[in-house]
């Protein structure tokens, strides 16, 4: 699942819900991370990456795109559900509460959240031509990785099929978020740490 639909399926948990859009900036064990709350986030970022990766409808959406696109079409499905996910939706709207957390992100991290919860960065997948953005700049970044550009074209092919599988997916992927932090919550209760403990988390953070 990409940023949109980390951020979406939780949206008003404070830092969990930034743990959980930034998932794919914290490498190796989880252990380490502090404060508790932000553990759980990057935790369940994967758990939901792991689910959404292995559910039928988002396989269904996969073979959609065809055996030519075989080797991206992963990526773009992620790509394409937030397409669907931002029609309507105002991003900016969304920053509230988030942003008052973000002093207790590691230092390399702070600046993140405020940049990508605006209209430029992810309320610009709304657009088919945002999306032709994002997947060109997706592809300069990964040099090794050949079909993202220009791939904006399967989702004007496909459009309402992966519209209607967005439809049937989400609600799956919202009631496993809940029960899987439910679990993360109950297996590593919140204890109040002192501030040393909470800046060491930076220490352990690795960026992409």
């Amino acid at each position: 699942m990409n940023f949109l639909g980390h951020l979406l399926v939780l949206p008003d948990a404070g830092l969990i819900t930034l743990g959980n859009l930034l998932g794919d900036f914290f490498k190796g064990r989880v252990d380490g991370i502090e404060p508790v709350e932000l553990r759980w986030g990057v935790a369940l970022h994967r758990e939901i990456d792991r689910y959404t990766d292995q559910h039928p409808v988002v396989l269904r959406s996969i073979a959609r795109l065809g055996p030519e696109r075989r080797r991206v079409a992963g990526v773009l499905v992620d790509v394409f559900y937030d397409h669907f996910l931002a029609q309507g939706l105002d991003v900016e709207s969304l920053r509230g509460g988030l942003i008052d957390s973000v002093d207790r992100l590691p230092d390399p991290l702070r600046p993140l959240p405020g940049r990508m919860i605006t209209s430029g960065w992810l309320g610009s997948y709304a657009t088919v031509e945002g999306i032709g953005i994002v997947l060109q700049r997706m592809e300069q970044r990964r040099k090794r990785v050949v079909g993202l550009d220009g791939a904006e074209t399967a989702l004007r092919q496909h459009y309402a099929a992966l519209a209607e599988d967005v439809r049937e997916f989400y609600p799956d992927v919202e009631g496993f978020t809940r029960e899987a932090l439910r679990r993360l919550q109950s297996a590593s209760p919140a204890v109040p740490q002192s501030d040393e403990a909470a800046e060491s988390s930076s220490d352990r953070l690795q960026t992409s």
